[in-house]
Formats: C-alpha cells, sequence, structure tokens
C-alpha cells in the first residue's frame, strides 16, 4: 500500500516525523524557487529529462545553483517510488534556494534544496472543460516563463472561475494559458502554441507537455509553429486543446459557452498517440 509518509531532501530519503519546519527556508520565506508537477505510472516517470531540463533552465533563472545531477535524481527517485509502493502516483520537485544567511544583510542563502514529495493520484479519461476567456489585471514579466513557488494568481484566477478552466490572455487580449495547463490551437492541421514574445510582454510558462508533444510532433505526422494568437483570432481556428504533463491532452468544449470552437478529431489523434508514450 501506498505511503506518503516519506520524501526525498537532494539524494536523501527522510521520514516526514523526523523532518524540522523548514522556517528558515527560501521557499517558505520568500516564494524563491521553482517546482515540477510529474505523473508517476506503473513505477515509471514519463517525460522526466523535460521536466529536469525546464526546472535547470528555471534554476539558471533564479540563480539557483542545482543540487542534484539528472541521473542522481532519477537514482533517487526510483528508490522514493519503491520504498513508497508509489506504482501510480503524482511526483512534485519543490527546487528552493536554500536556507537564508542570518549572519548577513540582504537575501543570501545557502544549501539549494530539491525536495520530492509524492502524492496520491489515479489516472483516468480526461473529460472535455468548458472553459472562459480572462484578460490578466497585470502584465506579464519573464518569471512567468517558470514554474515559480509564488503561484497564488493562477490559484486565485482558476477559483474564480471554477469550474470552468479559465482561458488566460495578456492585457491587451493575446492567448497565453490557463492556470494548470498549456493552450493550443489547431489551423489547417498546424498546432499553434501562443508564442512568448518579450517585445510585446507576452509572457507564459513553457509547458513541458508543449516541450513533448513538439518533440514527437513530426513522428506524430503535424506541424507546430509558435504564434501571436488574439482573442478575435480564435474564431478562424479549427480545433483547440489543453494539455499538460500530469493529463495529458486535455479536450475543450467550450469558450464562454461557445461550442463553435472545440477540440475534435486531431485532439483525439494527439491524445492517442501520448497515451502510447504511457501505457
Amino acid at each position: 500500500m501506498m505511503t506518503t509518509k516519506l520524501l526525498a531532501i537532494n539524494d536523501q530519503i527522510l521520514s516526514l516525523k523526523d523532518l524540522d519546519f523548514p522556517i528558515n527556508d527560501a521557499g517558505f520565506l520568500y516564494g524563491l524557487g521553482v517546482f515540477e508537477t510529474i505523473l508517476i505510472h506503473d513505477g515509471k516517470i514519463p517525460f522526466l529529462v523535460f521536466h529536469y531540463d525546464r526546472l535547470q533552465k528555471s534554476a539558471e533563472f533564479l540563480s539557483i545553483s542545482m543540487p542534484l545531477t539528472l541521473e542522481i535524481l532519477q537514482q533517487t527517485l526510483f528508490e522514493l517510488i519503491k520504498v513508497s509502493d508509489s506504482q501510480n502516483a503524482k511526483l512534485n520537485l519543490y527546487l528552493t534556494a536554500g536556507d537564508k544567511d542570518n549572519s548577513q544583510a540582504g537575501f543570501h542563502f545557502t544549501d539549494p534544496k530539491l525536495i520530492s514529495v509524492i502524492r496520491p493520484h489515479s489516472h483516468q479519461e480526461t473529460a472535455p472543460v468548458s472553459t472562459t476567456l480572462s484578460a490578466l489585471t497585470y502584465t506579464p514579466v519573464p518569471l512567468h516563463c517558470h514554474k515559480s513557488l509564488s503561484y497564488a494568481p493562477y490559484i486565485l484566477e482558476q477559483k474564480r472561475y471554477a469550474p470552468n478552466t479559465p482561458l488566460l490572455t495578456s492585457p491587451d487580449g493575446f492567448l497565453l494559458e490557463t492556470p494548470t495547463a498549456a493552450v493550443c490551437c489547431i489551423k489547417d492541421k498546424t498546432l499553434l502554441f501562443p508564442k512568448i514574445d518579450p517585445k510585446c510582454h507576452h509572457y507564459r510558462l513553457r509547458s513541458v507537455s508543449e516541450a513533448v508533444i513538439k518533440h514527437y510532433a513530426k513522428e506524430w505526422g503535424v506541424a507546430v509553429e509558435d504564434k501571436s494568437i488574439h482573442r478575435d483570432d480564435l474564431n478562424n481556428m479549427d480545433e483547440i486543446f489543453l494539455c499538460n504533463a500530469v493529463q495529458g491532452i486535455i479536450p475543450v468544449s467550450s469558450i464562454d459557452g461557445d461550442c463553435a470552437l472545440r477540440s475534435g478529431t486531431l485532439t483525439e489523434t494527439l491524445a492517442s498517440e501520448w497515451n502510447k508514450r504511457l501505457f
């Protein structure tokens, strides 16, 4: 039976009861860190290399030294899966800058930490979601390209529109993402992901599922392009879907109650190809 009473800090597997509250940790104090949400399926970790690549790039952006190589992280995670008896679950990685050095003025941290936590999760067929367009009230910045521990704005947007899923746009109306998934439009059998455009302050999370789709696109027989998509351009699209690394391809049933643009046959084909990588 799966146990959630164990976790790993860097390459050390520990019991929750042996942990002290991280009162001086940069992630707790300031949200200085990033995280990943990863699927564990049949004891395996699909797409771990993609998650590690994003984690490493985010660490560089935040000037945090990565405490583990990919090889050591893999060894640690598979041992954690084994001792936790977690064949099918969800894995969170939390990278923080470490403990605050109170002997110095300012923001100085020591001993970066990569915390690995396994949580219960049952893989089920993803149901279509209803979406609502929502313009951000603030201007996105480069930090929004990283899955920061400062996640409150996304949580508030999701709670605001629940049970619908908000399709977030920039203040000037260009499609970005949802709080928990990337967005992809389809036009003439070409997958269109919203373009990250620094000149226009169009920043969004660099999605792992997007990276996976782009990696396998040629094999799956589709073209992929990054394109600036205004909300008014949605009327000209053929299909739309969402995606993330845990749920995979997520069909869309409506936008603002209108079913004119929704997921269709190509989305179904992509979902089938995605699942072949898991099952």
